[in-house]
């Protein structure tokens, strides 16, 4: 009777596993849609892609938290970020920029910032593609075909275009050669020095590109427009004034283009700036530089005669 008990008890509970394998071999298993599975990995090739990509979509960077002003180009503002949307038709173009005086301070203060409607300064500017386009990784892959198509100078005045303000050493250093690497180089290498504030070496490196500028002298009056303005405004060491003296000088009197009078007036203001700064040699001046003129204009402006100012609001 024992042993009866125990082979029923036994009997009982291998029943619901052997029913359980029983049910499982009788389902169908399910087929695999290849359709399903080239979607997948498509989505995951694309989600892997946009990843390694430093493009993104349009909606994904303008978002609806961007306020957008309309002009020659449209700017956005998000989260004070500033985006630009460049249509292609001005990529390679010449753009001339002017800047006037909007509005200025009624006291006598005015006399120093201008009136509304003064001249400040107008530069021409290019946007360009970059050193990441596909059209420049091509020149520089094969430099010497492009040349024997489009000639050497050419191709080398547009690497030089491109590198301009390529601050990373690094960068413009694995590039081919191509005539004005050098300044570049140099450039790049004394704007690194004055930010570290090594004007004594930025000083040495400036002097050599002076010495023997190249082809490039007009380029270096243009570095040398940007780089002395700063002058008026920052508190340098005594050296480094001096210097910046001594090239807004070599801009004014080395530049190709005569008919510039930005070109003066900036030498002028430094020049100006400097003797107003140094009372020393304030007292060395004849009386004629230290006071005001008795006759005409009181100060040095660009403004023209025939210029009227603007009406007052009322």
């Amino acid at each position: 009777m024992r042993k009866l008990t125990t082979f029923l008890l036994l009997l009982a509970m291998l029943i619901p596993t052997a029913g359980a394998q029983s049910t499982d071999i009788f389902k169908k298993k399910k087929k695999k849609n290849s359709k399903t599975e080239a979607v997948d990995k498509a989505k995951a090739d694309s989600i892997a892609k946009a990843k390694k990509s430093p493009f993104q979509p349009y909606a994904s960077v303008i978002t609806g938290k961007a306020k957008t002003m309309n002009g020659f180009f449209k700017v956005h503002c998000i989260e004070g970020k500033y985006f630009f949307e460049i249509p292609d038709s001005l990529f390679g173009r010449d753009i001339l920029i002017v800047n006037r005086i909007v509005k200025a301070p009624v006291d006598k203060q005015k006399r120093k910032a201008g009136y509304p409607g003064d001249h400040i300064s107008d530069e021409v500017i290019r946007f360009e593609l970059g050193r990441d386009n596909k059209l420049f990784k091509m020149l520089c892959s094969d430099i010497d075909k492009y040349r024997k198509i489009h000639g050497t100078q050419a191709v080398d005045s547009k690497l030089f275009k491109e590198c301009n303000y390529c601050p990373d050493a690094a960068e413009l250093a694995a590039l081919p050669d191509f005539e004005g690497k050098t300044f570049l180089t140099r450039k790049n290498e004394a704007d690194r020095l004055i930010s570290a504030e090594k004007y004594e070496e930025a000083a040495r490196l400036i002097d050599q590109m002076v010495a023997d500028p190249g082809a490039f002298r007009e380029e270096l009056c243009i570095y040398f427009r940007f780089m002395t303005r700063s002058a008026t405004y920052k508190d340098y060491p005594e050296f480094w004034k001096e210097k910046c003296l001594e090239y807004s000088r070599y801009m004014a009197y080395n530049m190709p283009d005569r008919d510039e009078a930005i070109t003066y007036f900036d030498y002028l203001s430094q020049l100006e700036h400097y003797l107003n700064t140094h009372p020393e040699i304030q007292q060395q001046l004849p009386d004629c530089l230290k006071n005001k003129p008795k006759y005409g204009a009181q100060e040095l402006s660009m403004r023209p005669a025939q210029l009227k100012q603007k009406p007052k609001k009322k």
